[in-house]
C-alpha cells in the first residue's frame, strides 16, 4: 500500500523525522522506493511504494548501509575482515586478507587460495590471543579458482558476517585490506579522502566484468587503488554485500615483473564462492586436509 512519511512517522514512534525524510529521498534516487504523489505539501506529505524486494541480508541493514554511505559500511565490517600471516618459512612471511562470511548453511572465512596454499604455517588473528581454527577447508575443483573457503563456528557479535550478492558494471564497491606497508606491522587500509590516513579503505567503481583469454574465467576488474597484500579482500557494494573477492593485481603489460602501476585489481564474482559453498560433498568442491597448529593452521 501507498504510505506517506507522516503514516511511516506515526506507526514507528521514536524515528528521527530528518533522517526519514533524507532516506526516502536516497531510495527513490536508487529506484527502490517509487513516489507516487502526496497527501499534503508538508515534509512528510510524499507518498511511496517499495518497487524491489527486501534486500537478502536477515540483519535488515542493507538499506541503512545504503542511505549511510562507505564510511558506515567500513565501520560495520573493519571487525570482519582480517589479515592473513602466512609463514612461507621460518624466516619469511607473506600478508594476506580475509573476511567472514554467513549462507543458510553455516559461517565461513574466505580468502585467496594462494595466501594459505603450501605455507608451513598460517595465522588468522580475530583478536590479540584469538586465532582462526577451520573445521574444515574447501576450494574449487577447477584449479585456475583462486579461492579458499574456511568453514568456522561462528565468531563473537561483534564480528558482524558478510552475505553475498551480485554487482554490475560501474557499481560503486569497497576494498577493505592489509597491503603490506613497508616498516609498519600489519593494519587495515582504506583510501577515502575524506578518511584519516592511518584508517583508510579502498573506494572504487567496477569497470568490467570480461572473459580472460588467458584462463577462462569472469573477472570483475575494479580500480581500487590495491596491492599484493589485499589477495582475498572482499568487493563489498553499496548495500553492504560480499559481491567478490580480490584474487590478483594484474602485472605490468610491458614488465611481467612488476605490478600495474595503476593500481587495477581482479577479483572472482561471489558466483564462484557460493559454488564452492554448494559444491560441498560433490566433485564440483574438494576437500582440504588441515592441521591445526599452537595460533593458526597449515593446509597440507
Amino acid at each position: 500500500m501507498p504510505t506517506s512519511i507522516g503514516d511511516f512517522n506515526n506507526a514507528v514512534k521514536g524515528l528521527n523525522i530528518m533522517k526519514v525524510v533524507q532516506y526516502c529521498k536516497i531510495l527513490e534516487r536508487e529506484k527502490i522506493l517509487l513516489k507516487i504523489g502526496t497527501k499534503d505539501q508538508s515534509l512528510v506529505g510524499p507518498c511511496y511504494v517499495s518497487i524491489v524486494e527486501s534486500p537478502k541480508n536477515e540483519l535488515n541493514e542493507s538499506y541503512d548501509l545504503l542511505c549511510e554511505g562507505f564510511l558506515a559500511i567500513r565501520n560495520n565490517f573493519e571487525n570482519s575482515v582480517f589479515p592473513v600471516i602466512a609463514h612461507i618459512s621460518e624466516l619469511d612471511l607473506d600478508i594476506g586478507t580475509a573476511f567472514y562470511l554467513r549462507t543458510v548453511t553455516g559461517f565461513y572465512i574466505i580468502t585467496a587460495f594462494h595466501c594459505v596454499d603450501k605455507m608451513i604455517n598460517i595465522q588468522i588473528p580475530v583478536s590479540e590471543n584469538d586465532f582462526i581454527k577451520p573445521k574444515r577447508a574447501f576450494k574449487s575443483s577447477n584449479k585456475k579458482i583462486d579461492i579458499a573457503v574456511l568453514e568456522i563456528d561462528s565468531l563473537e557479535k561483534n564480528h558482524k558476517p558478510l552475505f553475498t550478492d551480485e554487482c554490475k558494471i560501474l557499481d560503486e564497491i569497497l576494498t577493505i585490506g592489509y597491503p603490506p606497508i613497508p616498516g609498519f606491522d600489519a593494519f587495515q587500509i582504506a583510501e577515502l579522502s575524506t578518511i584519516n590516513s592511518t584508517i583508510r579503505a579502498s573506494r572504487g567503481n567496477v569497470l568490467g566484468n570480461n572473459n580472460s583469454y588467458l584462463d577462462g574465467l569472469d573477472y570483475l576488474l575494479i580500480n581500487a587503488r590495491v596491492k599484493g597484500g589485499n589477495s582475498g579482500s572482499p568487493i563489498i557494494s553499496k548495500l553492504g554485500y560480499a559481491c567478490g573477492v580480490l584474487v590478483n593485481i594484474p602485472s605490468d603489460p610491458n614488465d611481467k615483473t612488476k605490478l600495474d602501476d595503476l593500481g587495477y585489481g581482479l577479483g572472482l564474482s561471489s558466483k564462484e564462492i557460493e559454488a564452492i559453498i554448494n559444491g560441498i560433498g560433490t566433485e564440483k568442491t574438494t576437500e582440504l586436509n588441515i592441521d591445526l597448529t599452537e595460533n593458526g593452521f597449515k593446509i597440507k
